[in-house]
């Protein structure tokens, strides 16, 4: 293989015939850090080439795909641009080179990225995934595992409202009410994962647990506050965290606190201490 051959051709390519790439490595992308990218471009051109394969009579866009989507905005008519033929060998290498090193690339979306190259040009090897990517095993070990993700929670974690951390230890929960409920609060108070690992660990106790539900009793107003880490499954009404699922409802906090509050207060007195 020539040398000229091994680093591509640099060509201008009409940005008319160049097409998005088959496999983007993300989604969706940053509108402000976009415009940015517009207005520098503007200014002073396409200054880093992006990677095209030569499709015959089109091309497509193997690296590079922000660039080329605001050379048009910018209104370049040409795209600079190194050129390989389809299936060279560079052409993973210098894509999985060019995302590596994005901070921003949505986890999900890299997951299926890298599940692809690992069918395709890995044939299942994950370590020459590795050595492809220029990620260590953990790392690829780590996105691999989101792909057993349910839709819910990976719907969330693209959508950024959970953190990858959360998504998996959501994802132990084998239950799916109790996990859609759990993501849910996840979503809702922006959990920590420490606090998610807490909520499964409650759940896998309830699970395993021998007998019908204790039935709730109001806990007396002496025994103070409720215990943190804050349980969803937890009644607010009894204190008692048990296998149904309780019902979302809002309350303002002044409403609870001269209303309901009060109201439990009495209702604790009056029943005395739980045997």
């Amino acid at each position: 293989m020539s040398d000229g051959h091994t680093r591509g051709v640099f060509r201008e390519v009409p940005l008319h015939l160049v097409d998005d790439p088959a496999l983007p490595s993300r989604s969706d992308m940053d509108d402000e850090k976009m415009e940015q990218l517009v207005e520098s471009i503007r200014a002073i051109g396409v200054t880093q080439n992006v990677t095209l394969i030569d499709r015959g009579e089109r091309f497509e866009v193997n690296a590079g795909h922000r660039r080329t989507i605001a050379a048009r905005r910018a209104g370049l008519v040409f795209l600079p641009a190194m050129v390989y033929p389809p299936d060279h060998p560079a052409l993973r290498v210098i894509q999985a080179h060019e995302n590596g090193r994005r901070e921003d690339v949505n986890p999900v979306d890299e997951a299926f990225w890298f599940a692809e190259l690992l069918e395709r040009d890995c044939a299942g090897d994950i370590e020459k995934l590795c050595g492809l990517v220029g990620e260590k095993l953990h790392y690829v070990d780590g996105r691999l595992v989101l792909l057993q993700l349910d839709e819910a929670t990976r719907d969330a974690l693209r959508a950024g409202t959970i953190k990858i951390g959360v998504a998996r230890e959501l994802q132990r929960c084998t239950d799916e009410s109790y996990r859609r409920y759990y993501l849910d609060c996840a979503v809702r108070g922006g959990a920590s994962v420490s606090l998610v690992s807490a909520w499964i660990t409650d759940w896998r106790n309830i699970q395993d647990a021998s007998g019908p539900p204790r039935p709730a009793t109001v806990a007396p107003a002496s025994e103070g506050p409720r215990p943190d880490p804050y349980d969803p499954l937890r009644c607010y009404i009894c204190g008692r965290s048990d296998r149904r699922i309780p019902e979302q409802i809002a309350v303002h906090t002044s409403c609870r606190e001269a209303i309901l509050d009060e109201l439990l207060t009495g209702a604790g007195a009056k029943a005395g201490p739980t045997p």
